[in-house]
């Protein structure tokens, strides 16, 4: 799992994205990535910011937390 995460960082390092374009750049599935943001969320790593509802994941918008 540690891999899938160093590249889901690496590919928010140039800034947000949401989780449908994140998902277009690996080829392990959507629970796989739910489940390694989670880690990386609750590390402190990557920080959630939901724009407009919760209905579409292209408002989920993804960054990389720089003070962690």
């Amino acid at each position: 799992m540690i891999p899938h995460r160093l590249k889901i960082v690496n590919s928010l390092s140039n800034g947000g994205l949401c989780t449908c374009d994140l998902l277009t750049h690996f080829t392990f599935s959507q629970p796989t990535l739910s489940y390694n943001m989670k880690v990386l969320q609750l590390t402190g790593i990557v920080l959630f910011t939901v724009t407009g509802g919760y209905d579409s994941c292209s408002n989920l918008v993804l960054e990389v937390s720089i003070d962690a």
